[in-house]
């Protein structure tokens, strides 16, 4: 296998091995070495106000010194591999065949002239044209006197490899982004500026972490005299973030503190001065650092160029000034030009109002639409032209793109009144493989197609295109639900591609980062390879980072970490104990264990993730092969404390925890083979090496910065807001690309996806309000914040930019929920604006549709049905063993399904290690039902909790992922509040005195600082809830003791062996082993001991009688204890139990919970010892089954479900109440 290089990245080690274009291994394996030089790339520049759910803008700083083609010659070492460059002179390319218009942009001198340049024009051609045409002629320019400046990093790199091309090598004008001119302006100048050294520049999520450090640092010094209820949020992520994007808009427009604080007095918004109050911290922090984030960079950039000294630098030296996408400009940037050009300066600058869309990050359309104002003077006033030939699409996507667009106007700017025709209006003539048949002239007819509606019983595959040529078309279809348009858009791919196309030919957008990874899955499910966008997502959301931060918190503080943590630290791949393995270990170690008492599983996962010696006197046997793995990881994280205590920094504290003991069972070690099988299993397993190259960057980087602790280093990873982008690495060789809106800014793809197109989605016309909104300062001031018109004015043009990135066809897609739908799932109106007047469309019964039900989607008609169509091996094979398994086909198709299946297994090749598809061994359930070394449960007696019981009833399959598998989530604050109501009702019933309100109050306040709620002031409304809900126990409690009913026991073990027979007979003895909360006796002469077991619980709403009196839980505590299980109550005579609901008044302000015991409700036949046995079964046999339901609602395993789908419904914390642990 041929291997390609690439930089390394970071100072210390990280070098980066991924297989050359030619390799047969789509992504290879990313291995990192120690002890490489570190790469002299400059410090990235992400987008500085980026906002959640919209791609990141990027910037590099780059050298603007101007650039150096292949005219020396040298090699350079890397690791172990050399790198030579090719000596040989490049030969200039062909100038380009230039439009009339594109000529006179080309010939223009004189005044500033302004390019109006829709998508697939040439802007970019037209730049490099007039750059080579300054530096050629009588009056010739010198390379460095020529400037190229643009908005993003790949414009810039693609702009400056096209200009190098074109003149063919040697010394050729410089080309950045205004970042990158900024930091060279800077670092040239720095001795000017007072720096002690060269400077260095923030990264994005550097920048947040900043922000949110001196936000933290005033809260808890109480260093700012802010309102209560701005201090109660301070300290929550959605408020740091908002805070963060205001004072970034506030430094973009060059505000400093005391001007912000004048802004928010003026306009009676003290938030601002709360801003003001950061800002000044923020300011202070970044001079004594010696650093620059962006905006400050563009400001000291600017006024370094108006000192008298600099500015005769600059404009001696630069006689021409070219910038693309200037529609990208912020306020800032516009300033910086101004001071750039000089007089004598030539200005050409290029841009599209219509492709505004970045102005969540500061960027204003005034700014092009006034460029006259801003650069035109009386002796020389600019000029506004408009390129008028596209050559990209076609008539039908310029209709399509036409009819959103042509909605929004920009009133008030004399350019776009004088070139709106002719910017609105181009002769689209499509790309240079479509000018056969797309040579007409403009249309503004609506020449659009409509595919077939999927519903939610057909699994159909609509036409690619329903006109008759291909070469420029526009389809819509409507999906049943998000699977089916995720398998529709694959099955289109699938299409296009056996039609010729190559797989980078084709691009998928959406409008958020969320709905990306869906279509990924459905992609990499049918063999489609993806190159989806992962830096458009904070680092903290990747599962390979979640174990590497856990290990980091416990070498710095091993006691300190929780059980749930333990138990994912152990289990995930960094330690790699089974689960298995892990439960048998953990019963091992509370049976050996010393003492009075026997340590709980919390413990002893506590134990064993913290103690090596925690496993020293249990039997090796019982789990060889986890106890190794737990043996390694001590020995791991043993190293890794040695460093940290020696003073090493995060970096190689983290290199040591990452690196294991280097053995081929590490994880590195695993990842390598996975990743060289290829493969799905290949892909997951090169996003998450991507993901520790970015977390391995931000070490570095926070120790260069900060001397951050593992803790601090945590915390910052895990409260970012920012993705990091520099470090994730793409994929190599041709891949579907999978991205949102933004990103797709400035490129192009012979077809183009558009998924997700649903109303509320897109466009997304809520305010994006808050107690800081950066959107409300302007130039002027703070204002209000951009109106619900505003922002579907930016959702148009966003929408425009998709559709315009396809040279060939445009797909629009999105969900058609039934009438009846939780979720009101229904298409975006820029979907349905999209309907032609097609031949089988009804005009006429359309226009009496739409009277009588606006906005009816039932205008789209269902044209046809079909079966989907096998386009990839993997559905190939599906549809093949759907046919063998299907009981009314007769046995002659059942025999061809066969042979075709041997002929795929014998013919067809697969690009990974594992068995063919098309072989029955690699079918799940072909084989038959083995029986495993390591029964789910130990031999009998089976022992099972009453929780177990019902989780099994409810859904087996479930019990099995969370329990045996720990699959669950972490609990959140719903689980840590019934935790404190338990164990302050405990204190209640265990004291000897009667308490007061006043003693159960300060029993709550000796707790409730171990809650950690994010937010003071749910903390604050939680707390409260607590008083009540404790108080009407104590309430409770009190009149039981006065009823003369006794105590008999709090937090009560019980155990009870029982033999229950199932359906078929067979006797299973079960062991019923929990914990009830409380158990209360009452006596009497005629009728003995009465017992009453209680389960305690702090449920919002009281359930209802039918789920009371079958409660599995209640029947097996009462069976429990009637057969003796526990010697609190050795001889009840009868046995209830009952729920105590401590949150629900037993009447309308009444002091009292409410009580429900399952004497008190009507049984009827309910007997809970077949549920028991029904159960015992079940785990026997060892067969888990999914048996839908409401509880499906809740689940948290619906991702993996077989009998469910992800639900788009958000599960809260607050709504759910897990389970006692007394399992």
């Amino acid at each position: 296998m041929a291997l390609a290089p690439s930089s390394s990245t970071t100072a210390r080690s990280l070098h980066e091995w991924r297989p050359a274009a030619d390799s047969d291994i789509g992504v290879g394996w990313v291995q990192l070495n120690r002890g490489m030089t570190g790469s002299t790339r400059e410090p990235s520049l992400e987008d500085e106000s980026a906002a959640p759910g919209d791609g990141t803008a990027e910037s590099t700083v780059e050298d603007v010194a101007p650039t150096t083609g292949a005219d020396s010659g040298s090699s350079a070492a890397l690791g172990d591999v050399s790198i030579h460059l090719d000596l040989t002179p490049a030969n200039p390319s062909t100038p380009a065949d230039l439009d009339p218009q594109q000529r006179a942009v080309v010939e223009h001198r004189g005044a500033p002239l302004l390019v109006l340049a829709g998508p697939g024009t040439g802007k970019t051609t037209t730049l490099i044209e007039a750059m080579v045409a300054r530096l050629q002629g009588p009056d010739r320019l010198r390379p460095e006197q020529v400037l190229g400046l643009t908005f993003g990093r790949q414009a810039a790199a693609d702009w400056r490899d096209r200009l190098i091309s074109r003149l063919g090598g040697g010394l050729v004008p410089a080309v950045s982004t205004f970042h990158a001119y900024a930091f060279s302006l800077v670092r040239q100048h720095a001795d000017q500026l007072g720096l002690m050294a060269s400077p260095r520049l923030l990264a994005g999520h550097e920048e947040d972490i900043a922000v949110r450090d001196q936000l933290r640092s005033l809260i808890h010094n109480d260093a700012a005299d802010w309102p209560d209820h701005l201090r109660a949020a301070g300290v929550t992520h959605e408020f740091a973030r908002q805070v963060r994007a205001a004072v970034s808009r506030a430094r973009s427009f060059n505000l400093d503190a005391e001007q912000v604080r004048a802004m928010a007095q003026s306009a009676r918004k003290p938030e601002w001065s709360l801003v003001a109050d950061v800002l000044a911290q923020y300011e202070f922090w970044l001079e004594s650092a010696d650093v620059f984030d962006y905006a400050g960079l563009i400001s000291t950039a600017d006024a370094l160029a108006r000192t008298p000294q600099v500015a005769s630098q600059i404009h001696d030296q630069i006689r021409a000034v070219f910038v693309d996408e200037f529609q990208d400009t912020d306020a800032a940037q516009v300033e910086l030009l101004k001071a750039i050009v000089g007089p004598g300066c030539e200005l050409v600058v290029v841009g599209d109002p219509d492709q505004s869309i970045y102005a969540f990050r500061g960027a204003q359309v005034r700014g092009i639409l006034d460029f006259a104002e801003h650069f035109g003077t009386v002796e020389q006033p600019a000029i506004a032209m408009a390129l008028q030939t596209c050559r990209r699409f076609g008539s039908r996507i310029r209709a399509a793109a036409d009819i959103e667009i042509n909605k929004v106007d920009y009133a008030g700017s004399a350019v776009w009144a004088a070139a709106r025709t002719a910017h609105r209006d181009p002769l689209c003539i499509g790309s240079a493989t479509n000018t056969s048949t797309s040579t007409s002239t403009n249309t503004n007819a609506r020449d659009i197609t409509v595919a077939d509606t999927i519903t939610a019983t057909d699994s159909v595959h609509a036409p690619i295109v329903s006109s008759a040529t291909a070469q420029d078309s526009v389809s819509i279809f409507l999906a049943a639900d998000a699977r089916s348009e995720a398998a529709e858009i694959a099955e289109r791919i699938r299409a296009l591609r056996h039609a010729g196309a190559r797989w980078d030919d084709i691009v998928v957008l959406t409008r958020t980062v969320d709905q990306i990874e869906p279509l990924r899955r459905a992609f990499v499910a049918a063999d489609i390879p993806v190159a989806a966008a992962g830096d458009e997502t904070p680092i903290r959301r990747d599962q390979a980072v979640a174990p590497l931060l856990d290990a980091l918190l416990l070498i710095e503080r091993p006691t300190s970490m929780s059980a749930a943590v333990a138990r994912e630290l152990l289990v995930s791949p960094l330690c790699g104990v089974d689960p298995a393995d892990l439960r048998r270990i953990v019963r091992d170690v509370r049976k050996h264990a010393g003492g009075d008492t026997t340590p709980s599983t919390p413990e002893v996962l506590c134990m064993l993730v913290a103690d090596p010696e925690a496993t020293s006197e249990i039997n090796p046997s019982i789990a060889p092969v986890g106890l190794a793995a737990l043996k390694a990881f001590h020995l791991c994280t043993s190293r890794a404390r040695t460093l940290l205590n020696d003073g090493a920094g995060v970096e190689e504290v983290l290199w040591a925890v990452w690196n294991g003991n280097g053995t081929s069972h590490s994880w590195p070690a695993r990842l390598r083979r996975q990743s060289l099988r290829g493969g799905a299993g290949g892909r997951r397993a090169d996003r998450d090496i991507d993901a520790v190259m970015t977390l391995f960057e931000m070490a570095s980087r926070a120790g260069h910065t900060r001397g951050r602790t593992c803790q601090g280093f945590v915390s910052d990873v895990r409260g970012q807001q920012v993705p990091v982008s520099e470090v994730r690495s793409s994929i190599i060789g041709s891949a579907v690309a999978v991205m949102t809106a933004h990103r797709a800014k400035g490129l192009e793809w012979d077809h183009v996806f558009i998924a997700g197109v649903q109303e509320g989605v897109w466009p997304n016309v809520i305010s994006r309000t808050g107690l800081v909104t950066a959107d409300e300062m302007q130039h002027g001031g703070l204002s209000t914040v951009p109106t619900a018109a505003e922002l579907l004015a930016e959702e148009r043009r966003l929408f425009y930019v998709c559709v315009t990135r396809a040279k060939r066809s445009v797909v629009v897609s999105a969900v058609q929920g039934a009438d009846n739908s939780p979720n009101d799932e229904r298409p975006s109106r820029f979907l349905m604006s999209m309907l032609p007047a097609t031949d089988g469309f009804d005009a006429a019964a359309a226009a009496e549709l739409e009277r009588a039900e606006p906005g009816a989607h039932s205008l789209l008609p269902v044209l046809r049905t079909r079966g989907a169509s096998a386009s990839s091996l993997t559905a190939l094979v599906a549809q093949l063993r759907r046919v063998l398994g299907d009981s009314e086909t007769s046995a002659e198709i059942k025999h061809e399904a066969a042979r075709r299946l041997a002929m795929l297994a014998q013919r067809v090749p697969v690009r990974h290690n594992g068995p063919h598809p098309a072989l029955p061994e690699s079918w799940w359930g072909a084989r038959e039902v083995t029986v495993g070394p390591r029964p789910v449960r130990p031999p009998e007696p089976l022992r099972l909790s009453p929780t177990a019981v019902e989780s099994v009833a409810t859904c087996s399959l479930r019990w099995f992922f969370e329990r045996q598998m720990s699959a669950q989530t972490l609990t959140g604050t719903a689980a840590a509040f019934g935790s404190v109501v338990h164990a302050v009702c405990e204190h209640i019933a265990l004291s000897p005195t009667q308490l007061t309100a006043a003693d159960v109050e300060q029993e709550i306040d000796r707790i409730w600082g171990q809650m950690g709620y994010q937010a003071t002031w749910i903390g604050t409304r939680e707390r409260d809830v607590m008083s009540q809900a404790v108080e009407r126990f104590l309430v409770w409690h009190q009149e039981q003791i006065d009823a003369g009913v006794t105590v008999a026991g709090v937090e009560v073990d019980i155990r009870a062996e029982v033999t229950v027979l199932d359906d078929t007979g067979t006797p299973h003895a079960v062991v019923i082993a929990g914990r009830a909360d409380r158990i209360d006796t009452t006596s009497s002469p005629s009728s003995g001991t009465h017992a009453v077991v209680y389960d305690i619980k702090s449920y919002k709403r009281a359930p209802s009688k039918k789920d009371v009196a079958t409660n599995i839980q209640l029947a097996l505590y009462a069976l429990a204890v009637e057969k003796g299980g526990t010697d609190k109550v050795p001889d009840a005579a009868s046995v209830d139990a009952g729920l105590v609901l401590v949150k629900v008044p037993a009447k309308v302000r009444s002091p009292l919970p409410k009580v429900m015991t399952q004497s008190g409700v009507d049984q009827g036949d309910f007997d809970v010892e077949p549920v028991l046995a029904s159960a015992a079964a079940t785990l026997r046999a060892e067969v888990f089954e999914a048996l839908p339901g409401k509880h499906c609602d809740f689940c948290q395993m619906k991702v993996c479900c077989p009998a469910k789908m992800p639900s788009d419904k958000v599960q809260s914390d607050e709504d759910t109440e897990t389970a006692d642990d007394d399992d």
